[in-house]
């Protein structure tokens, strides 16, 4: 009977038990403790039943279920909001997070979404479910355990009463919201779209007459994810890759690092009167994290922004002079870091990645949209710096200014030993543009065209346009091969640049209309209609 479902029943196990075995059978060879990717497994989804053979009881029968399966795993997950059965100490809570809710019963404007807000309270809270809420009974166990997301909303689905249309900063301005909340693993769902496979009995989707709220695609479930059902990239794949490629190389610094909130925060997410930060430090060096932006609303600009951040023994001024933080930014300002043979004091532009070429390093960051890019280093005896901006030296420390995106080298310091530590920057649509290389040597490839890379091999794709510019940076003494010939222009200091033409090709596509649609079903919602997360 349909009461014995998800709970520690016989007979129900012994079909889980099936299915996890199948999964342990098809990922052999893939699990952590295998040499593989696997890091972790999610035994159940917004489960909050209590009772008899339910709760926490059923939360454990599940993990040993799939031990016995063969997931070998460090992290054991349940999703964390909705008064979820958490048992302490054999599994993870993951948490999420929507840009919009399509399962809202509104059909209009939502309030604004707390994915904006920094989260210093509770990490259950968001948007997420249509179902009754609740805060946590068990939240106090969250806070032993590292701070994860297995549902940042990568996009929306789409409800037959609620349809809404996602912008790519609806998406990316989420992630630093969430890392400087203290997010160390940050799960984007979905990340590629997908299609529902075909039921027996039903069509496997959400629907009002299988007891949802809401009606949902037959087949589509596209999400509006960064990459489509079909792998086409759209531009929140570019923006969340901005971010990621942070993670990838500067991630070992951040994970250790709590999250501090500001003497003053909003009161809570329809409050726009103050800027909204987060730092995260190990008490000389971290990142402060700042947001301007929140979907469907415009944020005010902040003429008079600066954070002061107190550390041991010290205060930094973050920047050294108020700037103007225009309406729609977000981002992450590093200080106190080691970079190469230089200190960093603070930097108004956000690190974007590192490549390494020998014992010389070059440190790639990305401008702030309307933001004057200032670099403050500590002086270091014997360090010699170039730069293409104008510099000048108080309270000990050289400050960089007048500084515009290029790939030329912004700053440049050398060793008395000849070791060299190069800082670009990187206007924002040249990061977005811009893909590592991890060859014989490692560059960055900046090209508007899609990119994929399998190996050494790279796949270019555009749609409706036969001519590909790519540039690599630093430049390459050998042009690439390709199935077509490739023209390069004449080298710089700092890039190759080359252009391919392949041949034009016009698909013929016929359409024939099939059917008229009938008449369209009114808007109605489902009975079980009984959650709302604003207010």
């Amino acid at each position: 009977p349909p009461q014995d479902l998800r709970r520690d029943d016989p007979q129900f196990m012994s079909y889980v038990r099936k299915l996890y075995a199948e999964f342990g059978d098809q990922v052999q060879g893939l699990m952590w403790n295998q040499g593989g990717p696997i890091i972790g497994v999610q035994l159940e989804n917004e489960y909050s039943r209590r009772g008899p053979q339910a709760g926490d009881q059923y939360i454990l029968a599940l993990r040993k279920l799939a031990v016995a399966g063969g997931l070998h795993v460090p992290i054991y997950s349940v999703t964390g909001w909705n008064n979820a059965a958490v048992p302490n100490g054999a599994v993870v809570a993951v948490f999420g997070g929507y840009p919009d809710a399509p399962w809202d019963d509104s059909l209009h404007q939502l309030p604004a979404e707390e994915v904006y807000e920094f989260r210093f309270g509770n990490r259950a809270s968001g948007n997420m479910g249509a179902m009754a809420s609740a805060p946590a009974k068990n939240n106090h166990y969250h806070y032993s355990y590292p701070f994860m997301t297995a549902e940042m909303g990568g996009g929306n689905e789409d409800t037959y009463h609620r349809r809404p249309v996602i912008q790519p900063d609806d998406i990316a301005a989420m992630m630093p919201v969430m890392l400087g909340s203290g997010v160390n693993l940050y799960g984007t769902y979905m990340f590629q779209g997908g299609i529902n496979p075909k039921g027996k009995l039903t069509t496997l989707q959400e629907s009002q007459s299988s007891g949802y709220p809401n009606d949902l695609p037959v087949k589509s479930y596209d999400f509006q994810a960064p990459l489509s059902v079909f792998g086409e990239e759209r531009i929140s794949f570019r923006m969340l890759k901005v971010f990621d490629y942070f993670l990838n190389d500067f991630g070992s610094l951040l994970a250790p690092m709590p999250s501090f909130a500001p003497d003053r925060v909003p009161s809570g997410p329809q409050d726009f009167s103050m800027a909204r930060v987060a730092v995260r430090t190990n008490g000389t060096g971290g990142f402060l994290f700042f947001n301007n932006y929140v979907r469907y609303y415009s944020m005010p600009n902040r003429p008079h922004f600066q954070v002061r951040v107190d550390l041991p023994g010290k205060s930094l001024d973050i920047p050294a002079e108020p700037v103007n933080l225009p309406s729609g930014d977000y981002g992450i300002w590093p200080f106190g870091l080691t970079l190469g043979s230089l200190q960093l004091r603070y930097a108004t532009a956000q690190l974007f990645c590192r490549i390494a070429n020998g014992p010389d390093l070059t440190y790639y960051f990305i401008a702030t949209r309307g933001v004057p890019p200032q670099f403050a280093f500590e002086r270091e005896p014997g360090v010699s710096i170039e730069t293409r901006g104008a510099q000048s030296h108080r309270d000990g420390a050289i400050f960089i200014t007048g500084l515009t995106p290029s790939l030329a080298a912004a700053i440049i310091a050398r060793t008395p030993h000849g070791i060299t530590t190069r800082f670009v920057l990187l206007s924002p649509q040249q990061a977005e543009n811009a893909w590592k290389l991890n060859t014989e040597s490692q560059h960055l490839m900046l090209t508007n065209a899609q990119f994929f890379a399998n190996g050494d091999n790279i796949t270019l794709q555009r749609d409706g346009n036969p001519e590909f510019d790519f540039t690599v940076s630093p430049p390459v003494a050998i042009a690439p091969r390709a199935t077509a010939p490739v023209r390069e222009a004449p080298a710089t200091r700092d890039a190759s640049s080359f252009h391919v033409t392949l041949p034009k090709v016009d698909p013929r596509i016929d359409v024939e209309k099939l059917r008229d649609a009938g008449t369209v079903p009114p808007v109605a919602l489902g009975p079980s209609f009984s959650w709302r997360p604003h207010g």
